[in-house]
């Protein structure tokens, strides 16, 4: 099965025929059968009527489905109407050829006969058979080739068979003696009348003599000839040797066909973007039709076309046979048509709207209904209109018989009251921190289902330079085409929302502030001594932007320290005192409800430590390390060591950070650390000696 969809050609509102879209399925199509068998055409479709043609052979010519029993091949046409529309269906159903073996023949003692039956017009699977002893063999599909091996002289028959049950029967004589043996050159064709044929032998073995026969007629003694048949044609060439009683007979049918009959009008009339027909010729059989050019042409191959006429134009239909022949038609359009640029004009309920129009020709008077036909009164020019509700308009021009219409509708649309829009913080209670997730929306939301085709488009910045096209913008975290949307708080500024609904459009807009995070600097972090007290500050800039804010505007300060003291805790400026270590400061403020932070260190310059031994009692001349500590780092610090005895044992390590001593007496070791910037520090030790008497 085979699904088609008719051509549509489309106008709008005019009075002449229309070719429209007619939806059918081809059940049963083209086929070839046997003579005297029928087949069945069969279309499903939806149709007012149907009008088969030719009629010949049709059971049903006013069915759908209808059995044909051609007796030659035969091109059906259905012609379906449906609400003032018309499709043409084709099918092709050929007949197959029976066999045609030719006359009788009589040929001398072994000869051979060729038989053609491929050159048949619907040609099936032919079988050849004999009631003698001929050899046959199939040289090719339908091409036979027999000899005539026979033991004994005698008349036999050849009979060609086909599947369709259809039979062609000669006799062929066999006499005593050798007879001509020749090949015919060039096959049966089909020519137009006064067309050159030529045909020839090969020069054969035993050099006979021979004559042409045309229709009947001596036409040539020659081994070869050359003519112009006006008529189908029928040569014969016959080959006579001595010892044989009977001439070897060849032949060709040369088929002459009459040229296609078709005429045209040199000229033909159209009215702009109507269908009109080329001609008024009758189809005939086993002939092909083509139109050139062909754009606008609903079917190329009918030979009453059917032109959609837009233009001037020569058009040419070729008919062919096997023949060709051509004729010429020219179309001149009158000029008739009425051009709304626009199919459909979107107005915001309440606003005007200008339809403008071209007729050609130019400045045709123009008749305006609505869409029911009610005529329109006074229309300006401008054609000026301010519907309340949506409204279809049609334009009508005639001239020179030829009537064509435009229409235009005007789509009026309205939006919602919107209510200002609403700032939501998600995170915490405003204000709107930077970085804090916001939400925007109406409230009360309206009814959506009033307003199906609404959209939307959010923006920041200048409510009156929206981007060209919506899309996801920085900082969004929904999309932007959304009726409310999230997004991060970076910055203070304007939140735009483009309301679109056809024509309508119009701004909702809301500023939102953003409350910035501050960081906050320390000062000074200058490397200060071991329980130093100093002032330090909290200077407080925005980081975006680098502004430094007052220290004023921030509230609830708190500052900690990992080393030392520092008061108040909940100033600006407070009061630092570090400990050995360096101070790792932390301060939080708040400002405009919004958190604010800074950290630092102060590096303080730490003594190395220094464990002095205990104070023991030790042998004369034990050896003892005063600072039982090693240290790797003095930071700067120097050391100075002295004791209170002559025989210490310090001799030459009075500034090493760890001496050793041998002392003979009891003695009290001092030790001075001392730094440039800082204040010195002071130990000391006493290492008590005993007599070995003792």
């Amino acid at each position: 099965m085979y699904k088609y969809l008719a051509l549509v050609l489309f106008m709008a509102f005019s009075n002449s025929y229309l070719i429209g879209q007619i939806d059918f399925e081809i059940l049963s199509g083209d086929a070839t059968i046997c003579a005297g068998d029928s087949t069945l055409l069969s279309i499903d479709a939806s149709v007012d009527s149907v009008q088969w043609s030719p009629t010949t052979g049709v059971s049903m010519p006013n069915s759908l489905s209808t059995f044909v029993s051609p007796t030659q091949n035969t091109v059906y046409f259905a012609t379906l109407f449906s609400n003032g529309m018309t499709t043409n269906v084709r099918f092709e159903v050929d007949v197959f050829s029976a066999p045609d073996l030719g006359n009788d023949i009589t040929v001398c003692g072994i000869s051979v006969l060729n038989f053609d039956l491929s050159d048949l017009p619907n040609p099936t699977d032919y079988t050849l058979s004999s009631n003698g002893a001929f050899s046959m063999t199939e040289t090719s599909p339908n091409v036979f080739s027999v000899l005539t091996d026979v033991p004994n002289p005698g008349t036999f028959d050849l009979i060609a068979s086909s599947p369709c049950g259809q039979n062609d029967t000669i006799q062929v004589t066999v006499l005593n003696g050798l007879g001509a043996v020749f090949t015919l050159s060039g096959g049966a064709v089909t020519v137009c009348p006064g067309d050159e044929v030529n045909f020839s032998v090969a020069v054969p073995i035993g050099n006979p003599t021979f004559e042409w026969f045309a229709n009947g007629t001596s036409i040539s003694t020659n081994n070869s000839i050359t003519d112009n048949p006006t008529v189908t044609t029928t040569y014969v060439v016959a080959g006579t040797v001595a010892g044989c009683a009977v001439p070897t007979l060849d032949s060709v049918t040369v088929t002459v066909n009459n040229p296609p009959s078709v005429s045209l009008p040199e000229q033909v009339l159209g009215c702009e973007n109507d269908i009109i027909v080329l001609g008024n010729n009758i189809a005939q059989a086993n002939t092909t039709y083509n139109w050139m050019p062909d754009d606008n042409i609903v079917d190329p191959s009918v030979v009453n076309a059917e032109l959609l006429v837009v233009e001037d134009g020569t058009y040419i239909l070729t008919a062919s046979n096997g023949c060709t022949v051509q004729d010429t038609i020219e179309v001149t359009l009158i000029d008739n048509d009425i051009d709304i640029p626009e199919d459909t004009l979107f107005l915001c309920k309440g606003d005007s709207i200008e339809i403008t129009w071209t007729t050609n020709p130019p400045n045709d008077d123009v008749e305006w209904t609505d869409l029911a036909g009610v005529p329109l009164s006074n229309v300006g020019n401008p054609f000026i209109v301010s519907p309340q509700d949506v409204v279809t308009f049609v334009g009508t021009v005639n001239n020179n018989g030829c009537t064509f219409s435009d229409t235009v509708t005007i789509q009026v649309d309205s939006l919602p009251d919107f209510p200002e829009l609403q700032l939501i913080e998600l995170d915490m209670m405003p204000p709107i921190c930077e970085g804090d997730t916001v939400l925007l929306q109406d409230d009360p939301i309206f009814a959506p289902n009033l307003y199906p085709n609404i959209t939307f488009q959010w923006f920041p910045g200048d409510s009156t330079n929206p981007p060209p096209l919506p899309g996801q913008l920085d900082g969004f975290l929904t999309p932007d085409s959304l009726l409310q949307v999230l997004f991060l708080g970076t910055m203070s500024q304007p939140y735009n929302r483009l309301n679109i609904n056809g024509a309508c459009t119009s701004i909702s807009s809301i500023d939102v502030e953003v409350v910035p995070i501050l960081e906050i600097d320390i000062v000074p972090l200058d490397e200060v001594c071991p329980g130093e007290s100093f002032t330090i500050f909290g200077n407080p800039f925005n980081p975006d932007t680098g502004e430094q804010v007052d220290p004023d505007m921030l509230e609830e300060w708190e500052w900690m320290t990992s080393s030392g003291t520092i008061e108040p805790m909940d100033e600006p400026a407070p009061l630092l005192t570090v400990g050995q270590e360096d101070a790792n400061i932390n301060v939080s403020a708040m400002f405009m409800g919004c958190p604010a932070m800074g950290m630092a260190t102060v590096p303080v310059i730490t003594p190395p430590l220094v464990v002095l031994t205990a104070a023991t009692n030790r042998c004369v001349g034990d050896n003892v390390f005063l600072n039982s500590n090693i240290i790797s780092d003095t930071n700067g610090y120097t050391f100075l060591w002295t004791s209170t005895s002559s025989t210490d044992g310090l001799a030459g390590q009075e500034t090493l950070p760890n001496p050793q001593v041998n002392p003979i007496e009891t003695a009290t070791y001092t030790v001075t650390i001392s730094h440039p910037e800082c204040d010195p520090l002071f130990q000391e030790v006493t290492i008590t000696i005993f007599d070995q008497a003792d």
